[in-house]
């Protein structure tokens, strides 16, 4: 048997690509929260009684949630049309993903990507943004797996550790990923698949 990963295609007709040279716009978009939480909106809330910094952070949900009153989080509710045309960072504690189309379209944006120290993320990723997992728990669905789990505290000090840094090599980084995972690139390999 082989098996081969396959990047999703970037779509860069939709996705304009923009650089970005300092941490001060942090965005989640949670979605629709994802299953068991898996998106880490619940973590990154609580994380944010820790965070020192003056950051702005923009949490997107298709669905109410529970909002603090914390005044460094904005909350946008129901649909976004731009999902990557504002932020610096893409902030994304996720327990559990595969290829994540959202990071793969943040970072094809110009975003810095700030998601858990995990595979497959580490692997294609830049590291050093990266938010350290606490430990794994088995979960299942229909079949067993691992879900990473994040300290709060880990969260805050990775936000504090890149809150106003440059980003610039990042941001460059997630160009070069987009126009190499481009769909002209990509087609005929998924239609070879």
């Amino acid at each position: 048997m082989i098996i081969k990963q396959l990047t999703i295609p970037v779509d860069t007709k939709k996705i304009q690509w923009k650089l970005r040279t300092n941490a001060s716009v942090f965005v989640m978009n949670a979605g629709n929260g994802g299953l068991g939480g898996r998106n880490g909106t619940k973590e990154l809330l609580e994380a944010m009684q820790y965070v020192k910094s003056p950051i702005e952070l923009i949490i997107r949900s298709q669905v109410p949630i529970k909002e603090t009153n914390d005044p460094r989080i904005k909350y946008e509710i129901g649909d976004c049309k731009d999902l990557w045309g504002v932020g610096d960072v893409f902030i994304f504690p996720e327990k559990f993903n595969g290829l994540s189309l959202p990071i793969q379209e943040a970072f094809a944006s110009g975003m810095m990507i700030m998601c858990g120290d995990r595979f497959p993320m580490n692997n294609w990723l830049p590291t050093e943004p990266l938010i350290p997992v606490k430990k794994y728990k088995k979960e299942r669905i229909a079949v067993e797996f691992e879900s990473a789990v994040f300290d709060p505290q880990d969260i805050a000090k990775t936000i504090d550790s890149w809150y106003n840094t440059d980003i610039t090599r990042f941001s460059l980084l997630g160009k070069e990923f987009g126009e190499k995972n481009n769909w002209s690139n990509l087609k005929e390999i998924w239609k070879e698949i």
